[in-house]
């Protein structure tokens, strides 16, 4: 196993496809899906289910695309580090899913004059954590600063609100509801839930499943790791579940529906640093992303737009 089979594998397994996992790694889709048999072989095991459309992990699968993150995460931290010692500083923004990747990446553009102009020597790095991750890497000192979404577990954190925005319900388009100009989350409790792993914070899991303790419901359904994984359950197994609107606009999906909930509160995007490790570069970093949210924000909180 060398570095290059775990960038492919992690390539493939957050696309779920290997063709939008072979134009994100530019290269020809035949030589990937050779290189992922090659890896099923020297581990002994099976990385993927292609008995389904699109492809998903295998319990395996999932275990390693979770360590592999971890270590080419490592190896590029190494790197960088290595190649700017007594140069430059690496700063990393960690962002709970690849759709507020897709935000910061949108965004950077506008604060990143400002960040050189006070830091020269400073190089910014984007670390996607999984949905289940609401911390984003701070709690493990993974991440620097997060942009991340309440609610979840923010002692020792410090949060500033980016934006806020409506959640709506995940269905399938051929659902009894997915019509509706709105739902009650009560009407949704016949249906299968998309879950998040038991081990996610706690205050994060029950948020997106409709907070049901408070009303003593009990969510059934698959447990998903990615927003990839989340809209395929959707679409395939007719499970249900709670998201940000944005979603809706950034991942839209043949034959998934998305409706306003009624009577819920926004979500808050929030910028998240520790207290206790935030310096005066964290600092102006964190506030030049907040002054370029608020001139350049305003497409990503945009209402979602409805048949």
């Amino acid at each position: 196993m060398d570095l290059r089979q775990l960038r492919y594998f992690v390539a493939v397994g957050e696309e779920l496809s290997f063709a939008r996992a072979a134009t994100r790694l530019r290269m020809s889709q035949p030589p990937l899906s050779q290189r992922i048999q090659e890896l099923e072989r020297e581990l002994g095991c099976s990385l993927l289910d292609r008995s389904v459309r699109p492809i998903r992990l295998t319990d395996s699968g999932r275990i390693l695309l979770d360590e592999a993150r971890d270590i080419l995460e490592r190896v590029d931290r190494a790197a960088a580090r290595t190649r700017s010692a007594g140069q430059s500083r690496i700063v990393t923004i960690g962002v709970v899913s690849e759709a507020v990747a897709g935000f910061v990446t949108g965004l950077s553009g506008h604060f990143r004059e400002t960040v050189k102009a006070r830091y020269p020597h400073l190089s910014l790095r984007v670390r996607v954590q999984g949905i289940a991750s609401p911390a984003a890497g701070l709690h493990t000192g993974q991440a620097d600063i997060a942009i991340t979404r309440l609610p979840f577990d923010t002692r020792g954190i410090a949060t500033h609100t980016l934006g806020e925005e409506p959640l709506v319900a995940a269905l399938r388009s051929d659902d009894r509801l997915a019509h509706r100009t709105e739902i009650d989350p009560g009407e949704l409790s016949d249906h299968l839930w998309c879950r998040l792993p038991r081990d996610a914070d706690p205050l994060w899991r029950e948020y997106w499943l409709g907070n049901p303790s408070a009303s003593g419901a009990d969510r059934q359904g698959p447990v998903v790791h990615s927003l990839a994984e989340y809209i395929q359950c959707v679409a395939w197994e007719g499970a249900v579940g709670v998201l940000p609107h944005s979603v809706a606009r950034l991942y839209p999906a043949a034959g998934v529906s998305f409706v306003p909930l009624a009577g819920q509160p926004d979500n808050h995007l929030v910028l998240a640093w520790p207290v206790d490790r935030a310096d005066k570069v964290i600092l102006d970093l964190a506030e030049a992303i907040a002054s370029a949210t608020a001139a350049h924000g305003s497409q990503f909180f945009a209402p979602l737009p409805r048949d």
